[in-house]
């Protein structure tokens, strides 16, 4: 996270969102199941196709993979997105943790008073 809006006096172009994601159980050791799910849901899951969306830069980790895997990702990532490109500033990082129960749990009743 950077204050773009006041240090380069613009607004911000995109947001970058690296998810680490824990398979649904159902696609936990089913690859074949979960390269189906994943296709059909390029919208979110192609970088390319969530920038036009919704103007996010969305990379996504799955940590069925393994530690070693994640661990080489989340270094990537965090050099990638941690200092500013033109000067190496230090950027801010926010951690959102979601629980699909609570959340979906909560979307639900939010979307019943409208």
């Amino acid at each position: 996270m950077e204050d773009i809006e006041n240090v380069s006096s613009r607004a911000p172009g995109d947001i970058d969102v690296v998810s680490f994601f824990v398979r649904p159980p159902a696609y936990q050791r089913n690859n074949a199941a979960w390269d189906a799910f994943w296709r059909g849901h390029m919208a979110v899951f192609s970088a390319p196709m969530a920038k036009v969306s919704y103007h996010t830069d969305a990379y996504f980790v799955d940590v069925e993979f393994g530690a070693g895997p994640v661990i080489q990702q989340t270094a990537y990532w965090f050099g990638l997105f941690s200092h500013k490109r033109a000067t190496g500033l230090w950027k801010g990082m926010l951690e959102v943790l979601l629980d699909p129960q609570q959340d979906d749990a909560a979307a639900t009743q939010l979307l019943s008073t409208l």
